[in-house]
């Protein structure tokens, strides 16, 4: 940007001017740049009227015929007041709000820290001073290379517990940073990197799992500045966390049950007399059982969970010919993917089947299930097991486990009867493709006409919904002519209703590539409820600058019928 004074302007360009140059870090998205023009080429005078403003994109480059927007031209005195165009913040970073129960903090007025033992290192390729900032002791790396902290090389800190870690920076001149985590004790690294957004506070959360090393044994933290050169980087609120998914066990009690009484054969309920149980748990389970009280109502827990069984009566089996569905509730905080078999053992040999279900953590989960899913003969049911469905060991717990007949009260629905939840995410931060709550970016197939699925729009309690039918595969292109952009997201969001799923897969896709670059991420499903699902982008292995497609699979052989809404990107 130059700026100039029209009356020395001889034919070759004014000779009174003052000129900056700033690099631009995104493309196909809005970024505000700050020209500090104290330091011009040319010289800056405040006595000196300026009355003309020229702008030099790829400065130096013969133009090609690109198109650049520009909005908000602005004079200010400091850069705006809010830290944009200073050389250094003039407000404190956020505070943080994570319970400190959950937080093994390194650096952060908010926590009490572990012992840290070089902070910064010997080796560190940084300055390094601490200063306050509206009150609020941060770090600032002056010249920064690459800086590092230890933590205790005699006591290393064990991570195993937590699944994020998270800082705070703010730089004016970096483009891109890394956070490198290292386990001494085994000589292991790995490192996670974003790519700045500069002249403001932003607060980084990365999934410990990113990190592919072992993590029990962490002795060295370090940030490193990623293109050649050196930045300024003020750093504060650096922690690990545990993410809260509802805590460990369940607050409140499982919902009771509404179902006639005469319609019902319960194994496990406040709520029904149960049928004859002669075994809970068997001697042969593999877990641990404790029965406890939530909110003064009895629930199973099993913990060290792989399976589970149930023994109702080997001498008077239990009759399921006339009943339709079985039903339980569920909360775990660690399950994935559970199963529930039932045996008949009074046959040679032994007849039984099993049916899974997606776990979706830290909350109730109400399961139905079509007992013609089973495929054995339930004329005389004995034994009922709870399986973990994935390697090692989980707690589960488990209230209103019993059978019954017709299934049209609520968990034997075949569609929703209520509206998916309405955002609250404010549209700033959303990139929206399907939702009454946004107005979507462009989307030119929806579906497109390669899905393998049926399509339709209904409306639910006034709320515009897809119905997808007939569900192998469906897809919806954005715009293949202008490419979403998702650099800035962090997240995908998408809510989500089935009676029949078991899991589903979320695809994403970059046809401008070539080879074409796509990744997909599956979730179990939770069935008969809405069901808000939120993935983390960086989890998707692929160049998301440009996405095209975007597809639900149904992973299990067969169709489904899927309910969709509110699938929309967001930066959290």
């Amino acid at each position: 940007m130059k700026l100039e004074d029209s009356s020395t302007n001889t034919g070759n360009g004014a000779s009174t001017f003052a000129e900056v140059s700033v690099s631009t870090t995104q493309a196909n998205m809005w970024e505000t740049l700050y020209f500090d023009m104290t330091g011009a080429a040319g010289g800056f005078a405040t006595t000196t009227t300026y009355d003309a403003v020229v702008i030099f994109p790829d400065f130096g480059t013969n133009g090609g015929g690109e198109t650049f927007y520009f909005d908000n031209i602005e004079v200010t005195a400091d850069g705006g007041g809010g830290g944009g165009g200073n050389d250094a913040p003039t407000t404190a970073a956020p505070t943080p709000t994570q319970d400190a129960a959950d937080v093994i903090a390194i650096y952060s007025d908010a926590y009490t820290p572990i012992t840290v033992t070089e902070f910064p290192t010997s080796w560190s390729s940084s300055g390094y001073e601490e200063v306050q900032i509206a009150g609020n002791n941060t770090v600032k790396y002056a010249g920064l290379d690459f800086t590092g902290i230890v933590t205790d090389y005699n006591n290393p800190t064990d991570l195993t517990g937590m699944t994020h870690v998270h800082f705070d920076y703010w730089t004016a001149d970096g483009e891109e940073i890394g956070l490198k985590l290292v386990n001494t004790v085994i000589s292991q690294e790995d490192i996670e990197t974003r790519v700045t957004t500069k002249n403001e506070w932003v607060s980084v959360d990365i999934a410990l799992d990113d990190f592919a090393f072992d993590r029990s044994q962490v002795t060295q933290i370090l940030f490193d500045n990623i293109p050649a050169g050196n930045i300024t980087l003020y750093m504060d609120n650096l922690y690990f966390y545990a993410e809260a998914t509802g805590g460990d066990a369940p607050t409140t009690a499982a919902p009771t049950p509404t179902r006639d009484a005469a319609d019902v054969i319960s194994i496990y309920s406040d709520a029904y007399t149960p049928t004859t149980v002669s075994e809970l748990p068997t001697s042969w389970s593999g877990s641990g059982f404790e029965e406890v009280q939530i909110e003064g109502n009895n629930t199973i827990k099993y913990f060290d969970l792989d399976f589970t069984g149930i023994v109702t009566d080997y001498g008077n089996p239990t009759d399921l010919t006339s009943m339709t569905h079985v039903h339980f509730d569920y909360w775990s905080a660690d399950g994935e993917t559970i199963g529930l078999k039932l045996v008949n053992t009074t046959t040679d040999p032994v007849q039984e089947d099993i049916e899974t279900t997606g776990v979706a953590q830290g909350q109730w989960i109400g399961v139905d299930i079509a007992l013609d899913d089973f495929a054995f003969d339930r004329s005389a049911v004995t034994q009922i097991l709870f399986d973990n469905m994935v390697a090692g060991t989980i707690t589960l717990y488990v209230d209103n486990l019993y059978f019954y007949a017709d299934g049209n009260g609520g968990g034997g629905n075949t569609a929703p009867t209520t509206a998916a939840p309405t955002p609250t995410r404010d549209a700033a931060n959303v990139i929206s493709i399907y939702s009454d709550a946004y107005t979507p970016t462009t989307v030119s197939e929806l579906p497109t006409s390669w899905s393998g699925s049926g399509f339709e729009e209904v409306q639910i309690e006034g709320n515009n919904t897809i119905k997808y039918f007939d569900l192998d595969f469906t897809g919806i292109v954005t715009d293949y002519g202008n490419p979403t952009d998702l650099t800035s997201m962090t997240h995908v969001h998408f809510d989500y209703w089935s009676a029949d799923g078991e899991t589903i897969g979320l695809k994403l896709v970059n046809t401008t590539t070539d080879p074409v670059q796509e990744d997909i991420e599956t979730t179990g499903v939770a069935q008969g409820q809405w069901i808000g699902v939120d993935i983390a982008l960086d989890d998707f292995a692929f160049d998301r600058s440009a996405v095209t497609q975007i597809l639900f699979d149904n992973m299990v052989a067969g169709t489904i019928t899927l309910y969709v809404d509110n699938l929309y990107f967001y930066n959290e």
